[in-house]
């Protein structure tokens, strides 16, 4: 079976490096992307990553909302999964991720509930009401 790849989208160098070593530590492919949401939308367009991992706040007035947004609405990249992996009050911002369409949201610094919904994804176990 292919490494899965995995897009990480996140303002924080600290925290790209940190995901990417935990990630890769458990056999997948992580490619570390900075907060460009036209660069994340045209290489996933491209590439086809199998997840996409985002932070909520990016910085610079941009926000993970609209990129969620145009990534599950767009024909190309709808089918990839996305996963929020962001700071916040987890019941201020489920609603908003939700309906922009991500699949779920985990709180940062939980790297290890993103590692297990990412191999759950992967393996075809995932569900919304674990």
């Amino acid at each position: 079976m292919a490494q899965k790849r995995i897009f990480h989208v996140d303002d924080d160098a600290t925290i790209l490096k940190i995901v990417k070593k935990r990630l890769e530590g458990a056999g997948y492919h992580v490619e570390s992307l900075k907060n460009d949401i036209e660069e994340v939308v045209q290489k996933a367009v491209r590439e086809k990553p199998d997840l996409i991992v985002l932070d909520l706040y990016m910085g610079n007035e941009k926000d993970g909302v609209g990129l969620c947004q145009r990534l599950t609405s767009g024909p190309e990249t709808k089918d990839i999964p996305v996963v929020f992996f962001t700071n916040g009050k987890l019941a201020d911002i489920v609603a908003r991720c939700e309906k922009a369409g991500a699949i779920t949201v985990i709180l940062k610094p939980f790297i290890n509930e993103l590692l297990d919904t990412a191999k759950a994804i992967f393996d075809g176990t995932w569900s919304k009401d674990k």
